[in-house]
């Protein structure tokens, strides 16, 4: 049987084979993880998973997972990408740990855009309960929620660097757009020790055990339009990780346009956006790809994750760009820098723009 027509297009639109980290446990100085990694171009003898460079004592690659193998299935042997690694940890002078998906037979494979980062310092702020942690990244235990959080600041803080030469610590005031109960703004204080932290979303509840939990982060709810409670030219940063991944199509501008509105000139964003391959996420169906690619953008589907949490239950979408959308679109508020492909939670890509 022929694949589907919308297959080499989701081929090409890959950054590189992907992974994810599921699990980290440390005990007496001992690592254990687990997670999917896909074959490297369907080899399953190629890549394996190094912890600080190191390849790893015990290691169990390949397995069966049927839930990576029905999302990536455009993908050679997508499904055979279960790992289970183990091996000796030495964190002496360290701060985190850091996991990376490693091809031996090239030199310049290593993507890290696509790293996970442990925190190993003591946790500074209670963890949000499970009810909470669902409605802002789905089911998650506190560990998951944690490294997930690090990883994203610390990946936007590389990303920051590679921008601008300076990350985060450089920046003065930082607004974590959508932040739900604090998953990236909880690490923000650390890497940036002398900015403003601000935390907006949507979600009045989240919000509150925010204001209550993250002292030195202010904290505001947001309509679900703008205007937004903010001055003009109150962030010279701005990070919304999983937000335009949710909003319908006109209402995308208008945040744009209060996005303009409440950054300083030549501040940078770093925003998430679903493209093209993460619709296999959602569906197979042959008219939703093509929807995209003739139109650039869907946002078809209703997501029901803050049911009850906003007055309009029909607000809060599963929606998807392409890169030329963006760069054509979204050029109108910002000068499109980059778009990093899969680099927040390794299949969310990351569009960074610069205020005029």
């Amino acid at each position: 049987m022929s694949e589907p027509h919308f297959f080499p297009l989701l081929r090409s639109e890959m950054g590189g084979e992907t992974w994810c980290l599921d699990s980290f446990t440390i005990d007496a100085h001992h690592y254990h993880a687990s997670g999917w990694a896909i074959p490297i171009e369907g080899d399953l003898g190629r890549g394996r998973i190094l912890v600080n460079g190191l390849a790893p004592t015990h290691a169990s690659y390949n397995g069966h997972r049927s839930d990576i193998e029905q999302i990536y299935g455009y993908l050679p042997n997508a499904g055979l990408s279960h790992f289970v690694i183990s091996g000796p940890l030495d964190v002496a002078g360290r701060d985190y740990v850091e996991l990376s998906y490693d091809d031996p037979t090239q030199a310049s494979f290593a993507d890290a855009h696509k790293n996970y980062f442990i925190p190993l310092s003591a946790e500074r702020f209670p963890f949000p309960d499970d009810a909470r942690r669902h409605r802002t990244t789905g089911p998650s235990p506190e560990a998951t929620f944690a490294y997930g959080g690090y990883t994203i600041a610390r990946k936007m803080d590389g990303i920051l660097k590679s921008v601008t030469g300076q990350g985060l610590n450089s920046r003065k005031s930082i607004l974590d757009w959508g932040g739900g109960c604090g998953r990236v703004s909880r690490y923000l204080a650390t890497l940036a020790p002398d900015a403003k932290i601000t935390l907006g979303d949507i979600d009045a509840d989240n919000v509150a055990w925010c204001a209550a939990n993250l002292p030195g982060v202010e904290t505001f709810t947001l309509a679900l339009y703008p205007p937004s409670p903010f001055e003009d030219g109150a962030f010279d940063t701005v990070i919304g990780n999983s937000v335009f991944t949710h909003l319908m199509e006109d209402t995308q501008f208008l945040w744009l346009e209060e996005l303009r509105r409440i950054t300083t000139s030549k501040a940078i964003l770093m925003v998430t956006v679903h493209s093209i391959k993460d619709l296999m996420r959602r569906t197979d169906d042959p008219a939703a790809y093509d929807e995209l690619i003739s139109k650039g953008f869907v946002d078809r589907y209703i997501d029901e994750a803050l049911t009850g949490q906003i007055s309009d239950e029909t607000y809060y979408r599963a929606s998807f760009h392409t890169h030329a959308y963006i760069r054509e679109k979204w050029s109108a508020y910002f000068e499109v820098v980059e778009i990093v492909r899969d680099a927040s939670n390794n299949h969310q890509d990351i569009v960074v723009m610069r205020r005029a």
